[in-house]
Protein backbone atom coordinates (compact mmCIF):
# COMPACT_ATOMS: atom_id res chain seq x y z
CA UNK A 1 0.00 0.00 0.00
CA UNK A 2 2.73 2.36 0.99
CA UNK A 3 4.54 1.61 -2.31
CA UNK A 4 1.49 2.16 -4.21
CA UNK A 5 0.89 5.75 -2.68
CA UNK A 6 4.43 6.59 -3.55
CA UNK A 7 4.15 5.60 -6.82
CA UNK A 8 0.71 8.03 -7.45
CA UNK A 9 2.72 10.93 -5.44
CA UNK A 10 5.78 10.57 -7.81
CA UNK A 11 3.26 10.80 -10.87
CA UNK A 12 1.38 13.81 -9.70
CA UNK A 13 4.61 15.05 -9.14
CA UNK A 14 5.66 14.84 -12.40
CA UNK A 15 2.79 15.57 -13.86
CA UNK A 16 2.61 18.68 -12.36
CA UNK A 17 6.41 19.83 -12.73
CA UNK A 18 5.42 18.78 -16.81
CA UNK A 19 2.15 21.18 -16.60
CA UNK A 20 4.54 23.67 -15.15
CA UNK A 21 6.82 23.31 -17.82
CA UNK A 22 4.75 23.15 -20.91
CA UNK A 23 1.36 25.62 -20.30
CA UNK A 24 3.80 28.52 -20.38
CA UNK A 25 4.89 27.08 -23.95
CA UNK A 26 1.82 26.39 -25.13
CA UNK A 27 0.46 29.98 -24.07
CA UNK A 28 3.14 31.64 -25.43
CA UNK A 29 2.87 29.93 -28.36
CA UNK A 30 -0.95 30.75 -28.55
CA UNK A 31 -0.55 34.03 -27.86
CA UNK A 32 2.64 34.29 -30.22
CA UNK A 33 2.23 33.79 -34.39
CA UNK A 34 5.33 33.99 -36.86
CA UNK A 35 4.45 35.04 -40.44
CA UNK A 36 7.52 34.82 -42.43
CA UNK A 37 9.90 37.83 -41.29
CA UNK A 38 7.30 39.10 -38.86
CA UNK A 39 6.41 38.38 -35.61
CA UNK A 40 3.22 39.36 -33.79
CA UNK A 41 1.57 39.16 -30.45
CA UNK A 42 -1.94 38.71 -29.74
CA UNK A 43 -4.00 41.46 -27.74
CA UNK A 44 -6.50 40.85 -24.73
CA UNK A 45 -9.30 41.65 -26.65
CA UNK A 46 -8.78 38.49 -28.52
CA UNK A 47 -9.52 39.85 -32.18
CA UNK A 48 -6.37 42.12 -32.87
CA UNK A 49 -2.33 42.21 -32.81
CA UNK A 50 0.42 44.02 -32.60
CA UNK A 51 3.60 43.75 -34.77
CA UNK A 52 6.76 43.12 -32.09
CA UNK A 53 9.73 42.32 -34.27
CA UNK A 54 11.14 42.34 -38.20
CA UNK A 55 13.92 39.92 -39.09
CA UNK A 56 13.70 39.94 -42.70
CA UNK A 57 16.15 42.10 -44.90
CA UNK A 58 13.98 43.77 -47.70
CA UNK A 59 14.56 47.71 -48.30
CA UNK A 60 11.02 48.40 -48.67
CA UNK A 61 8.79 47.45 -45.97
CA UNK A 62 5.07 47.55 -46.18
CA UNK A 63 2.77 46.33 -42.71
CA UNK A 64 0.21 44.00 -43.57
CA UNK A 65 -3.53 45.03 -42.30
CA UNK A 66 -3.82 41.13 -40.72
CA UNK A 67 -2.35 38.06 -39.40
CA UNK A 68 -4.25 34.88 -39.71
CA UNK A 69 -7.47 36.47 -38.83
CA UNK A 70 -6.39 39.35 -36.47
CA UNK A 71 -6.35 42.56 -37.39
CA UNK A 72 -2.48 44.36 -37.25
CA UNK A 73 -3.55 47.58 -34.86
CA UNK A 74 0.23 48.53 -33.64
CA UNK A 75 3.93 48.36 -34.34
CA UNK A 76 5.38 47.63 -31.10
CA UNK A 77 8.04 48.99 -28.97
CA UNK A 78 11.90 48.59 -30.59
CA UNK A 79 10.40 46.42 -33.25
CA UNK A 80 12.77 47.46 -35.69
CA UNK A 81 15.21 49.22 -33.94
CA UNK A 82 18.49 50.16 -35.33
CA UNK A 83 17.53 48.18 -38.87
CA UNK A 84 20.08 50.01 -41.15
CA UNK A 85 18.77 48.38 -44.14
CA UNK A 86 14.90 49.63 -44.79
CA UNK A 87 14.92 52.44 -47.06
CA UNK A 88 11.28 53.14 -47.28
CA UNK A 89 7.99 52.50 -45.21
CA UNK A 90 4.32 52.32 -46.17
CA UNK A 91 1.60 51.81 -42.89
CA UNK A 92 -1.69 50.37 -43.63
CA UNK A 93 -4.27 52.01 -42.62
CA UNK A 94 -5.17 49.21 -40.06
CA UNK A 95 -2.16 50.50 -37.69
CA UNK A 96 -3.45 53.43 -34.98
CA UNK A 97 -0.06 53.44 -33.21
CA UNK A 98 3.51 53.24 -33.27
CA UNK A 99 5.36 52.26 -30.28
CA UNK A 100 8.09 53.80 -28.47
CA UNK A 101 11.43 53.57 -30.39
CA UNK A 102 10.12 51.29 -32.90
CA UNK A 103 12.57 52.49 -35.87
CA UNK A 104 15.04 54.63 -33.66
CA UNK A 105 18.29 54.31 -35.69
CA UNK A 106 17.08 53.04 -38.76
CA UNK A 107 19.94 55.07 -40.40
CA UNK A 108 19.00 54.18 -44.08
CA UNK A 109 15.33 55.09 -43.86
CA UNK A 110 14.46 57.72 -46.00
CA UNK A 111 10.55 57.85 -46.65
CA UNK A 112 7.98 57.39 -44.50
CA UNK A 113 4.23 58.01 -45.15
CA UNK A 114 1.32 58.00 -41.96
CA UNK A 115 -2.28 57.14 -42.69
CA UNK A 116 -5.20 59.25 -41.42
CA UNK A 117 -5.85 56.20 -39.68
CA UNK A 118 -3.32 56.03 -37.34
CA UNK A 119 -3.06 58.24 -34.35
CA UNK A 120 -0.26 58.75 -32.16
CA UNK A 121 3.46 58.43 -32.96
CA UNK A 122 5.15 57.26 -30.15
CA UNK A 123 8.31 58.57 -28.02
CA UNK A 124 11.51 58.40 -29.60
CA UNK A 125 9.64 56.29 -32.59
CA UNK A 126 12.02 57.46 -35.46
CA UNK A 127 14.83 59.12 -33.49
CA UNK A 128 18.07 59.17 -35.04
CA UNK A 129 17.12 58.55 -38.34
CA UNK A 130 19.53 60.70 -39.90
CA UNK A 131 18.62 59.81 -43.68
CA UNK A 132 14.68 60.65 -43.61
CA UNK A 133 14.17 63.55 -45.77
CA UNK A 134 10.89 62.97 -46.69
CA UNK A 135 7.28 62.68 -43.65
CA UNK A 136 4.17 62.60 -44.95
CA UNK A 137 1.44 62.94 -42.16
CA UNK A 138 -2.27 62.46 -43.37
CA UNK A 139 -5.24 64.31 -41.53
CA UNK A 140 -6.85 61.78 -38.26
CA UNK A 141 -3.16 61.63 -36.67
CA UNK A 142 -3.64 63.52 -33.07
CA UNK A 143 -0.46 62.47 -31.02
CA UNK A 144 3.28 62.98 -31.80
CA UNK A 145 5.20 61.98 -28.91
CA UNK A 146 8.87 63.28 -26.87
CA UNK A 147 11.49 63.15 -29.20
CA UNK A 148 9.60 60.99 -31.98
CA UNK A 149 11.79 62.48 -35.19
CA UNK A 150 14.74 64.00 -32.92
CA UNK A 151 18.02 64.42 -34.53
CA UNK A 152 16.41 63.15 -38.18
CA UNK A 153 19.16 65.79 -39.58
CA UNK A 154 17.75 65.38 -43.40
CA UNK A 155 14.13 66.77 -42.95
CA UNK A 156 13.75 69.92 -44.86
CA UNK A 157 10.50 70.16 -44.73
CA UNK A 158 7.74 69.46 -42.33
CA UNK A 159 3.47 69.98 -42.32
CA UNK A 160 1.10 68.98 -39.50
CA UNK A 161 -2.28 68.24 -40.16
CA UNK A 162 -5.47 69.88 -38.67
CA UNK A 163 -5.54 67.21 -36.44
CA UNK A 164 -2.65 67.36 -34.42
CA UNK A 165 -3.30 68.08 -30.77
CA UNK A 166 -0.18 67.21 -29.10
CA UNK A 167 3.70 67.74 -29.78
CA UNK A 168 5.67 66.15 -27.63
CA UNK A 169 9.18 67.65 -26.04
CA UNK A 170 12.00 67.53 -28.32
CA UNK A 171 9.83 66.41 -30.84
CA UNK A 172 11.91 67.64 -33.43
CA UNK A 173 15.23 68.27 -31.80
CA UNK A 174 17.94 68.79 -33.83
CA UNK A 175 16.38 68.65 -37.22
CA UNK A 176 19.00 70.92 -38.21
CA UNK A 177 17.73 71.35 -41.88
CA UNK A 178 14.02 71.69 -41.24
CA UNK A 179 13.77 75.35 -42.40
CA UNK A 180 9.85 76.25 -42.77
CA UNK A 181 7.85 74.18 -40.34
CA UNK A 182 3.92 74.46 -40.81
CA UNK A 183 1.84 73.84 -37.31
CA UNK A 184 -2.03 74.26 -37.32
CA UNK A 185 -4.17 76.31 -34.85
CA UNK A 186 -5.71 73.21 -33.64
CA UNK A 187 -2.40 71.89 -31.63
CA UNK A 188 -2.82 72.40 -27.58
CA UNK A 189 -0.12 71.45 -26.45
CA UNK A 190 3.96 72.24 -28.05
CA UNK A 191 6.43 70.20 -25.85
CA UNK A 192 10.05 72.05 -24.67
CA UNK A 193 12.38 72.23 -27.33
CA UNK A 194 10.16 70.87 -30.24
CA UNK A 195 12.08 73.09 -32.71
CA UNK A 196 15.26 73.85 -30.96
CA UNK A 197 18.37 73.60 -33.27
CA UNK A 198 16.50 73.50 -36.38
CA UNK A 199 17.40 76.27 -39.12
CA UNK A 200 14.34 77.92 -38.99
CA UNK A 201 15.19 78.50 -35.19
CA UNK A 202 18.54 79.57 -35.91
CA UNK A 203 17.37 82.16 -38.67
CA UNK A 204 14.89 83.67 -37.16
CA UNK A 205 15.59 86.95 -35.07
CA UNK A 206 12.11 87.57 -33.09
CA UNK A 207 12.45 88.57 -29.28
CA UNK A 208 8.63 86.35 -28.84
CA UNK A 209 8.93 82.78 -30.89
CA UNK A 210 5.50 81.82 -31.13
CA UNK A 211 3.73 78.97 -32.85
CA UNK A 212 0.18 77.80 -33.68
CA UNK A 213 -2.86 79.63 -32.12
CA UNK A 214 -0.32 82.02 -29.81
CA UNK A 215 1.86 79.21 -27.98
CA UNK A 216 4.68 80.78 -27.24
CA UNK A 217 7.65 78.75 -26.84
CA UNK A 218 11.01 80.92 -26.60
CA UNK A 219 11.56 84.14 -25.80
CA UNK A 220 15.26 85.36 -27.10
CA UNK A 221 15.16 89.04 -25.60
CA UNK A 222 17.76 89.74 -22.48
CA UNK A 223 15.20 92.63 -20.84
CA UNK A 224 15.26 92.32 -17.13
CA UNK A 225 11.40 93.63 -17.15
CA UNK A 226 8.96 92.44 -19.80
CA UNK A 227 5.24 92.69 -20.91
CA UNK A 228 4.27 89.73 -22.60
CA UNK A 229 2.12 90.45 -26.35
CA UNK A 230 -1.51 90.00 -25.85
CA UNK A 231 -1.39 87.76 -28.82
CA UNK A 232 0.18 85.33 -26.93
CA UNK A 233 -2.43 82.75 -25.09
CA UNK A 234 -0.29 79.76 -23.92
CA UNK A 235 2.93 80.62 -22.14
CA UNK A 236 4.77 77.33 -23.23
CA UNK A 237 6.68 74.95 -21.76
CA UNK A 238 10.07 76.18 -21.04
CA UNK A 239 9.78 79.31 -22.80
CA UNK A 240 11.67 81.42 -20.54
CA UNK A 241 13.54 78.26 -18.58
CA UNK A 242 17.13 79.42 -16.95
CA UNK A 243 16.63 82.91 -17.79
CA UNK A 244 19.00 84.29 -14.98
CA UNK A 245 18.20 87.87 -15.89
CA UNK A 246 14.49 88.51 -15.90
CA UNK A 247 12.88 90.19 -12.82
CA UNK A 248 9.75 91.49 -13.97
CA UNK A 249 6.83 89.66 -16.05
CA UNK A 250 3.75 91.20 -17.02
CA UNK A 251 1.21 88.89 -18.94
CA UNK A 252 -1.81 89.87 -20.53
CA UNK A 253 -5.80 88.77 -20.09
CA UNK A 254 -5.20 86.63 -23.37
CA UNK A 255 -3.15 84.26 -21.54
CA UNK A 256 -4.89 81.31 -20.07
CA UNK A 257 -1.91 78.52 -19.51
CA UNK A 258 1.22 78.46 -18.42
CA UNK A 259 2.44 75.24 -19.64
CA UNK A 260 5.31 73.33 -17.51
CA UNK A 261 8.57 74.03 -16.46
CA UNK A 262 7.60 77.52 -18.29
CA UNK A 263 9.78 79.69 -15.50
CA UNK A 264 12.19 77.15 -14.24
CA UNK A 265 15.25 78.38 -12.68
CA UNK A 266 14.60 82.23 -13.80
CA UNK A 267 16.73 82.58 -10.19
CA UNK A 268 16.05 86.27 -10.41
CA UNK A 269 12.25 86.44 -10.98
CA UNK A 270 11.28 89.08 -8.25
CA UNK A 271 7.72 89.77 -9.84
CA UNK A 272 4.59 88.18 -11.92
CA UNK A 273 1.74 89.69 -12.55
CA UNK A 274 -1.15 86.93 -14.08
CA UNK A 275 -4.34 87.89 -15.04
CA UNK A 276 -7.60 86.04 -13.81
CA UNK A 277 -7.79 84.86 -17.15
CA UNK A 278 -5.18 81.84 -15.97
CA UNK A 279 -6.94 78.70 -15.23
CA UNK A 280 -3.83 75.63 -15.37
CA UNK A 281 -0.29 76.26 -14.12
CA UNK A 282 1.83 73.25 -15.10
CA UNK A 283 4.49 70.87 -13.09
CA UNK A 284 8.00 72.66 -12.54
CA UNK A 285 6.22 76.38 -14.11
CA UNK A 286 7.87 78.37 -11.35
CA UNK A 287 10.20 75.86 -9.76
CA UNK A 288 13.74 77.53 -8.37
CA UNK A 289 12.73 80.61 -8.73
CA UNK A 290 14.17 81.68 -5.57
CA UNK A 291 13.65 85.51 -5.71
CA UNK A 292 9.85 85.17 -6.15
CA UNK A 293 8.53 85.60 -2.94
CA UNK A 294 4.88 86.78 -3.93
CA UNK A 295 2.30 85.60 -6.27
CA UNK A 296 -1.32 86.64 -7.01
CA UNK A 297 -2.85 82.87 -7.50
CA UNK A 298 -5.87 82.70 -10.21
CA UNK A 299 -9.40 82.78 -8.81
CA UNK A 300 -10.06 80.14 -11.73
CA UNK A 301 -6.89 78.29 -11.01
CA UNK A 302 -8.06 74.50 -11.50
CA UNK A 303 -5.24 72.77 -9.78
CA UNK A 304 -2.05 73.19 -8.80
CA UNK A 305 0.52 70.69 -10.35
CA UNK A 306 3.78 68.96 -9.44
CA UNK A 307 6.40 71.05 -8.27
CA UNK A 308 4.60 73.99 -9.52
CA UNK A 309 6.51 75.89 -7.05
CA UNK A 310 8.88 73.64 -5.69
CA UNK A 311 12.21 75.23 -4.03
CA UNK A 312 10.48 78.72 -4.60
CA UNK A 313 10.88 81.83 -2.27
CA UNK A 314 7.61 82.28 -2.14
CA UNK A 315 6.05 83.89 1.32
CA UNK A 316 2.68 83.35 1.67
CA UNK A 317 0.27 81.40 -0.85
CA UNK A 318 -3.37 81.96 -0.66
CA UNK A 319 -4.84 78.76 -2.20
CA UNK A 320 -7.90 79.61 -4.29
CA UNK A 321 -11.65 77.69 -4.54
CA UNK A 322 -11.23 76.15 -7.80
CA UNK A 323 -8.01 74.35 -7.26
CA UNK A 324 -9.39 70.69 -5.80
CA UNK A 325 -6.14 69.39 -5.84
CA UNK A 326 -2.51 70.42 -4.53
CA UNK A 327 -0.10 68.05 -6.49
CA UNK A 328 2.77 66.02 -5.36
CA UNK A 329 5.51 68.33 -4.18
CA UNK A 330 3.82 71.34 -5.53
CA UNK A 331 5.81 73.59 -2.66
CA UNK A 332 8.18 70.83 -2.06
CA UNK A 333 11.40 73.01 -0.39
CA UNK A 334 10.07 76.27 -0.05
CA UNK A 335 12.25 77.11 2.97
CA UNK A 336 10.56 80.56 3.40
CA UNK A 337 6.67 80.32 3.30
CA UNK A 338 5.06 81.23 6.46
CA UNK A 339 1.68 81.48 5.10
CA UNK A 340 -0.68 79.36 3.59
CA UNK A 341 -4.40 79.64 3.69
CA UNK A 342 -6.70 76.82 2.05
CA UNK A 343 -10.02 78.58 0.33
CA UNK A 344 -13.00 75.99 0.54
CA UNK A 345 -13.13 74.00 -2.73
CA UNK A 346 -9.79 72.35 -1.93
CA UNK A 347 -10.08 68.40 -1.63
CA UNK A 348 -7.29 66.74 -2.09
CA UNK A 349 -3.55 67.37 -0.82
CA UNK A 350 -0.82 65.26 -2.62
CA UNK A 351 1.85 63.17 -0.83
CA UNK A 352 4.79 65.72 0.18
CA UNK A 353 2.93 68.67 -1.34
CA UNK A 354 4.28 70.90 1.50
CA UNK A 355 7.46 69.06 2.48
CA UNK A 356 10.27 70.64 4.41
CA UNK A 357 8.57 73.85 4.79
CA UNK A 358 10.67 74.96 7.82
CA UNK A 359 8.88 77.96 8.39
CA UNK A 360 5.42 77.17 8.01
CA UNK A 361 3.63 77.69 11.36
CA UNK A 362 -0.23 76.92 11.20
CA UNK A 363 -2.15 75.19 8.72
CA UNK A 364 -6.19 75.12 9.11
CA UNK A 365 -7.95 72.88 6.38
CA UNK A 366 -11.39 73.68 5.24
CA UNK A 367 -14.54 72.07 5.42
CA UNK A 368 -14.22 70.84 1.90
CA UNK A 369 -11.37 68.91 2.85
CA UNK A 370 -11.60 64.77 1.83
CA UNK A 371 -7.82 63.76 2.23
CA UNK A 372 -4.40 64.90 3.30
CA UNK A 373 -1.85 62.07 1.73
CA UNK A 374 1.09 60.53 3.51
CA UNK A 375 4.43 62.85 3.81
CA UNK A 376 2.12 65.58 2.85
CA UNK A 377 3.98 68.33 5.55
CA UNK A 378 6.67 66.03 6.27
CA UNK A 379 9.79 68.02 7.88
CA UNK A 380 7.67 71.45 8.73
CA UNK A 381 9.90 71.67 11.64
CA UNK A 382 8.16 75.20 12.43
CA UNK A 383 4.74 73.77 12.25
CA UNK A 384 3.06 74.41 15.98
CA UNK A 385 -0.50 73.97 15.30
CA UNK A 386 -2.78 72.43 13.00
CA UNK A 387 -6.98 72.63 12.45
CA UNK A 388 -9.47 70.45 10.68
CA UNK A 389 -12.89 71.23 10.06
CA UNK A 390 -13.71 68.65 7.78
CA UNK A 391 -13.90 64.97 8.61
CA UNK A 392 -10.44 64.07 5.75
CA UNK A 393 -9.24 61.40 6.02
CA UNK A 394 -5.32 61.57 7.52
CA UNK A 395 -2.50 59.12 6.12
CA UNK A 396 0.45 57.34 7.59
CA UNK A 397 3.36 60.15 7.74
CA UNK A 398 1.27 63.22 6.89
CA UNK A 399 2.74 65.18 9.35
CA UNK A 400 5.74 63.19 10.10
CA UNK A 401 9.03 64.88 11.74
CA UNK A 402 7.09 68.37 12.51
CA UNK A 403 8.94 68.63 15.56
CA UNK A 404 7.63 71.41 17.26
CA UNK A 405 3.96 70.57 16.41
CA UNK A 406 1.90 70.60 19.92
CA UNK A 407 -1.37 71.33 18.80
CA UNK A 408 -3.76 69.37 16.63
CA UNK A 409 -7.35 70.93 16.63
CA UNK A 410 -10.25 68.40 15.17
CA UNK A 411 -13.55 70.96 15.08
CA UNK A 412 -14.92 67.42 13.60
CA UNK A 413 -14.71 63.18 13.93
CA UNK A 414 -11.88 62.50 10.86
CA UNK A 415 -13.23 59.70 8.84
CA UNK A 416 -9.65 57.89 9.02
CA UNK A 417 -6.66 58.39 11.00
CA UNK A 418 -3.73 56.43 10.30
CA UNK A 419 -1.97 55.72 13.39
CA UNK A 420 1.40 57.08 11.90
CA UNK A 421 -0.34 60.30 10.63
CA UNK A 422 2.01 62.42 13.33
CA UNK A 423 4.75 59.79 13.57
CA UNK A 424 8.06 61.74 15.64
CA UNK A 425 6.15 64.63 16.83
CA UNK A 426 6.85 64.53 20.09
CA UNK A 427 4.75 67.79 21.69
CA UNK A 428 1.78 67.07 20.15
CA UNK A 429 -1.41 67.62 21.82
CA UNK A 430 -4.64 66.31 20.28
CA UNK A 431 -7.34 68.43 21.48
CA UNK A 432 -11.57 67.71 20.55
CA UNK A 433 -14.91 67.83 22.17
CA UNK A 434 -13.50 64.90 24.30
CA UNK A 435 -14.31 62.57 21.39
CA UNK A 436 -13.79 58.79 22.48
CA UNK A 437 -11.91 57.95 19.07
CA UNK A 438 -9.63 60.58 19.55
CA UNK A 439 -8.52 60.17 22.97
CA UNK A 440 -8.07 56.29 22.42
CA UNK A 441 -6.04 57.41 18.98
CA UNK A 442 -3.58 59.80 21.46
CA UNK A 443 -3.57 57.28 24.40
CA UNK A 444 -2.53 54.22 21.75
CA UNK A 445 -0.24 56.89 20.01
CA UNK A 446 1.83 58.51 23.08
CA UNK A 447 -0.09 62.05 22.62
CA UNK A 448 -1.52 63.89 24.71
CA UNK A 449 -5.47 64.93 24.55
CA UNK A 450 -7.39 67.69 26.21
CA UNK A 451 -11.25 69.84 25.80
CA UNK A 452 -10.94 72.21 22.79
CA UNK A 453 -12.16 74.32 25.30
CA UNK A 454 -8.80 74.69 26.87
CA UNK A 455 -6.93 75.93 23.68
CA UNK A 456 -5.32 79.21 23.43
CA UNK A 457 -5.80 81.81 20.77
CA UNK A 458 -2.57 81.21 18.51
CA UNK A 459 -0.19 83.63 18.26
CA UNK A 460 2.07 83.44 15.12
CA UNK A 461 5.23 85.62 16.77
CA UNK A 462 5.27 83.03 19.50
CA UNK A 463 8.88 80.99 20.22
CA UNK A 464 9.32 77.91 19.56
CA UNK A 465 10.22 76.08 22.98
CA UNK A 466 13.31 74.29 22.43
CA UNK A 467 13.22 75.05 19.26
CA UNK A 468 13.43 78.38 17.54
CA UNK A 469 15.99 79.24 20.35
CA UNK A 470 17.62 77.00 20.68
CA UNK A 471 17.91 76.78 16.45
CA UNK A 472 18.76 80.97 16.66
CA UNK A 473 21.26 80.29 19.19
CA UNK A 474 22.75 77.53 17.31
CA UNK A 475 22.78 79.44 14.80
CA UNK A 476 24.22 82.24 16.01
CA UNK A 477 26.78 81.78 18.58
CA UNK A 478 27.49 78.38 17.86
CA UNK A 479 27.42 78.95 13.95
CA UNK A 480 29.60 82.02 14.18
CA UNK A 481 32.02 80.06 16.88
CA UNK A 482 32.40 77.44 14.02
CA UNK A 483 32.88 79.67 11.37
CA UNK A 484 35.36 81.46 13.19
CA UNK A 485 37.24 78.01 14.20
CA UNK A 486 36.90 76.97 10.64
CA UNK A 487 38.62 80.14 9.47
CA UNK A 488 41.58 80.32 12.11
CA UNK A 489 42.07 76.57 11.24
CA UNK A 490 42.51 77.46 7.53
CA UNK A 491 44.93 80.35 8.09
CA UNK A 492 47.09 78.23 10.76
CA UNK A 493 47.22 75.61 7.93
CA UNK A 494 47.92 78.17 5.44
CA UNK A 495 50.53 79.89 7.13
CA UNK A 496 52.12 76.55 7.80
CA UNK A 497 52.17 75.36 4.31
CA UNK A 498 53.20 78.91 3.14
CA UNK A 499 56.31 78.70 5.70
CA UNK A 500 56.80 75.17 4.52
CA UNK A 501 57.27 75.49 0.95
CA UNK A 502 58.18 79.26 0.84
CA UNK A 503 59.96 79.94 4.24
CA UNK A 504 61.46 77.37 5.64
CA UNK A 505 63.57 76.42 2.40
CA UNK A 506 65.32 79.88 1.85
CA UNK A 507 66.50 79.63 5.83
CA UNK A 508 67.68 76.18 4.34
CA UNK A 509 69.54 78.15 2.02
CA UNK A 510 70.86 80.31 4.14
CA UNK A 511 72.08 78.00 6.85
CA UNK A 512 73.82 76.59 4.20
CA UNK A 513 75.52 78.97 2.94
CA UNK A 514 76.66 80.40 6.79
CA UNK A 515 77.72 77.19 7.09
CA UNK A 516 79.98 77.07 4.08
CA UNK A 517 81.34 80.27 4.60
CA UNK A 518 82.79 78.93 8.44
CA UNK A 519 84.48 76.34 6.62
CA UNK A 520 85.99 77.92 3.82
CA UNK A 521 87.46 80.75 6.55
CA UNK A 522 88.96 77.98 8.99
CA UNK A 523 90.37 76.78 6.28
CA UNK A 524 91.86 80.05 5.39
CA UNK A 525 93.21 80.21 9.19
CA UNK A 526 95.31 76.60 8.92
CA UNK A 527 97.35 77.85 6.05
CA UNK A 528 98.14 81.39 7.66
CA UNK A 529 101.90 81.06 9.53
CA UNK A 530 101.76 81.59 13.14
CA UNK A 531 102.67 85.20 14.50
CA UNK A 532 103.97 85.78 17.87
CA UNK A 533 101.41 87.75 19.00
CA UNK A 534 102.94 87.77 22.78
CA UNK A 535 106.24 89.27 21.82
CA UNK A 536 104.78 91.57 19.90
CA UNK A 537 103.42 92.59 22.91
CA UNK A 538 106.19 92.70 25.53
CA UNK A 539 108.06 95.48 22.96
CA UNK A 540 105.05 98.08 23.44
CA UNK A 541 106.07 100.19 26.29
CA UNK A 542 103.45 99.94 29.19
CA UNK A 543 103.60 102.79 30.85
CA UNK A 544 102.44 105.22 27.41
CA UNK A 545 99.15 105.11 26.90
CA UNK A 546 97.62 104.81 23.04
CA UNK A 547 94.96 107.25 22.20
CA UNK A 548 92.03 105.44 21.49
CA UNK A 549 89.32 106.51 18.99
CA UNK A 550 86.26 107.83 20.53
CA UNK A 551 83.22 105.23 20.63
CA UNK A 552 86.40 102.00 21.51
CA UNK A 553 86.61 100.96 24.64
CA UNK A 554 90.00 100.89 26.48
CA UNK A 555 91.82 97.83 27.20
CA UNK A 556 93.62 97.80 30.50
CA UNK A 557 96.97 99.12 29.78
CA UNK A 558 95.22 101.93 27.97
CA UNK A 559 93.84 103.34 31.15
CA UNK A 560 95.72 105.84 33.45
CA UNK A 561 96.88 104.64 36.55
CA UNK A 562 94.97 106.81 39.67
CA UNK A 563 97.12 107.35 42.38
CA UNK A 564 95.36 107.14 46.13
CA UNK A 565 95.73 110.50 47.70
CA UNK A 566 98.28 110.79 51.15
CA UNK A 567 96.77 110.87 54.19
CA UNK A 568 97.13 114.29 55.97
CA UNK A 569 99.19 113.91 59.45
CA UNK A 570 99.13 117.17 60.42
CA UNK A 571 94.97 116.76 61.61
CA UNK A 572 94.70 115.26 65.07
CA UNK A 573 92.06 113.28 66.13
CA UNK A 574 90.18 114.50 69.06
CA UNK A 575 88.30 111.21 70.14
CA UNK A 576 86.34 112.86 72.43
CA UNK A 577 84.04 114.29 70.06
CA UNK A 578 82.98 111.25 69.00
CA UNK A 579 82.04 108.72 71.57
CA UNK A 580 81.53 105.11 70.90
CA UNK A 581 83.83 105.10 67.85
CA UNK A 582 86.83 102.99 67.01
CA UNK A 583 90.14 104.49 67.63
CA UNK A 584 91.58 105.24 63.72
CA UNK A 585 93.15 102.63 62.76
CA UNK A 586 96.18 105.07 61.32
CA UNK A 587 98.64 106.28 63.54
CA UNK A 588 100.94 109.39 63.39
CA UNK A 589 104.60 108.60 62.46
CA UNK A 590 107.57 108.10 64.85
CA UNK A 591 110.13 110.57 64.87
CA UNK A 592 113.32 109.70 64.84
CA UNK A 593 116.30 110.23 67.68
Amino acid sequence: MKKTLIRLCSSASALFLLSAVVLPFSASAKNTIDNGDFRYTILEDGKSAELTSYLGHSLYISIPRTVDEYRVVSIGAAAFRENTEIKELDITDSVKEIGTGAFEGCTSLRKAAFPGTLETIGNSAFLNCTALSEITIDDGVKRIGDYAFSGCSSVATLELPNSIEYVGDGAFLNCTALSNPVIPRSVDYFGAYALENTEWMRSGKDEFVTVGDGILIKYRGDKTTKSIPDTVKTIGSAAFAGNEKMQKVMLPSSVTKIEKNAFLNCVSLEEIYMPGTVVSIGSGAFENCKALSSLNFPKGLARVEERAFAGSGLVRAAIPSYAATIEKNAFDGCEMLAEVSFSEGVKKISAEAFKDCTLLRRAVFPQSLKEIEGYAFTGCSSLTRVEFNSDAEIRSFAFSECANLSEAVFYKNPSKLEPNAFNFCPKLTIYSDNNLYLNEYASSNGCKSEDIRNLKSFDMNAPLDNGEKEGETFSGGYALAVVIIIIVDLSVVALFSFYILVIDPKQRKAAAKRRSAKRAAAADDKKRPETDSTAAAEKKPVHRTAEVPEGRPRTDAQRPVRKRPEADTTKTVNRTERPGRAPSAVKPPEKKQ
